[in-house]
C-alpha cells in the first residue's frame, strides 16, 4: 500500500516531511561537507575567510528546497525519526534541461557532469527515481532507544522503484556516503570532480584546484 503526495507515491509507513523539518535537518548535517561549502559560498557570495555554519546552510536550503518542491520534488521521512530525504521522479533523456537562469551556477555544473556520467549506463528515455538529499540528525532525538538509520526511508523507496521498473540514482558527496550507499545496493558509475580549477578537495577557493570529489551512483533493478 502507498500514499500519494500528489507528485510521487510514498510507501506505507513513511510520510511526507515538512519543509521546515527538512531544511533544519539538512542544515545541521551538512556543515562539514566539501561540496556543500563550494555550493553555499559560491551561491551566497560568502568570503573565503568564513567557516561554513548552520545559518549559512539554512539560507541556502531555504531557497533550494522550495524550488525543488516546485519542480516535483517530494520530502519523505519516517514518523518520529530524525531522518529527512528529498526525492524526484525524473525521465532521463541523456541531455541537460534547458538553461535556468535562477538555478545556482554550481548546481548547473553538477548536472552537466552527472548527466554525462549516467549516459554511460542508462539508455534513454528511462524513468529514474533521484535521491537528491538525505540526512539523519540523530542528535536531536532524546532517549537511549533505537534511532533509525537512513535505511528506514531509503529501502522502502528503492523497493517501490524496483516494483515499478524504475532505476534510482544519486550523487554521493563523500567517500563515507559512497560506501553507505553501496551497502544499500547502489553502484558507482563514475567519480567526478566538481569545481575543477576553482576549488580544492575541501571546497575552498583555490585557482587551479583539483575540485571536489563526488560519485555518480545508480541502483539497478
Amino acid at each position: 500500500m502507498t500514499i500519494s503526495s500528489g507528485k510521487l507515491d510514498i510507501p506505507a509507513g513513511l510520510i511526507e516531511d515538512t519543509p521546515e523539518h527538512t531544511i533544519t535537518t539538512l542544515s545541521n548535517c551538512f556543515n562539514n561537507d566539501a561540496f556543500q561549502r563550494y555550493l553555499v559560498f559560491d551561491h551566497l557570495g560568502i568570503p573565503e575567510s568564513e567557516t561554513l555554519v548552520t545559518s549559512m546552510n539554512k539560507r541556502a536550503f531555504g531557497e533550494f528546497i522550495p524550488a525543488i518542491m516546485a519542480d516535483g520534488g517530494v520530502l519523505v521521512t519516517l514518523p518520529g525519526s530524525a531522518i529527512t530525504s528529498v526525492w524526484k521522479l525524473e525521465t532521463f533523456t541523456g541531455e541537460m534541461e534547458g538553461p535556468d537562469e535562477h538555478a545556482p551556477r554550481v548546481l548547473r555544473q553538477l548536472e552537466g557532469l552527472f548527466t554525462k556520467a549516467r549516459a554511460h549506463v542508462i539508455t534513454p528515455p528511462r524513468k529514474v527515481l533521484h535521491l537528491l538529499l538525505v540526512a539523519n540528525d540523530r542528535a536531536t532525538l532524546s532517549g537511549d532507544g533505537s534511532k533509525p538509520s537512513i535505511g528506514a526511508v531509503v529501502k522502502p523507496m528503492l523497493a517501490m522503484a524496483k516494483e515499478r521498473g524504475w532505476l534510482a540514482c544519486l550523487e554521493a558527496t563523500s567517500a563515507r556516503a559512497r560506501d553507505v550507499y553501496k551497502y544499500y545496493g547502489f553502484e558507482v558509475i563514475e567519480e567526478v570532480h566538481v569545481g575543477k580549477g576553482e576549488v580544492d578537495s575541501r571546497g575552498h577557493r583555490v585557482e587551479g584546484g583539483e575540485g571536489v570529489s563526488m560519485w555518480a551512483m545508480v541502483y539497478r533493478i
